[in-house]
């Protein structure tokens, strides 16, 4: 009754609490990697579980993947785009059934609060990558790093819904 759950033709559904605002725009834009953003706060758009997809070559493993989108971190905070860039945990779990890697980190990141402007923000990220059918999946997390614990839970719940289809 108080959830809805958002479908997507790039293979995943995701639920999540109906009072929550989404962008839908990664559905229209078939050349953005976002496929949807749930805003968990009406006050700070930073706030927010993104899913986002990226085609990846026949035979890339959920290791080639991971490894890839932590090297781009890594290079965006050596080229200064990201500032402070710290590791905070790694863990390996399933996601309907496919293998899964989830790592947290923190850092100082720019966030776009329109088409004109960004700020550089501390944040707090939790991202669970999966591979389907050579598909990557980013399940992603994202706080300002003082409101992370306060949107956690409902976070998880979300991010926990994460289905292929």
């Amino acid at each position: 009754g108080n959830n809805t759950t958002f479908s997507s033709a790039a293979g995943f559904n995701i639920t999540f609490p109906k009072n929550l605002a989404i962008d839908r725009n990664g559905t229209e834009n078939a050349s953005s990697p976002v496929r949807v953003y749930i805003y968990l706060s009406p006050n700070e758009t930073a706030n927010g579980v993104v899913v986002g997809t990226e085609g990846l070559t026949s035979g890339k493993t959920l290791n080639n993947f991971t490894d890839a989108q932590i090297a781009n971190l890594q290079n965006y905070n050596s080229s200064g785009v990201y500032k402070n860039l710290t590791m905070l945990n790694a863990t390996n779990s399933t996601i309907s059934g496919k293998p899964a890697h989830t790592i947290v980190f923190s850092g100082v990141f720019p966030v776009q609060y329109n088409a004109t402007t960004s700020t550089n923000k501390s944040l707090k990220i939790m991202q669970t990558f999966v591979v389907n059918n050579n598909t990557g999946y980013v399940i992603s997390y994202k706080a300002i790093s003082s409101d992370y614990d306060n949107y956690l839970a409902q976070a998880t719940r979300i991010m926990n819904s994460f289905v292929l289809t």
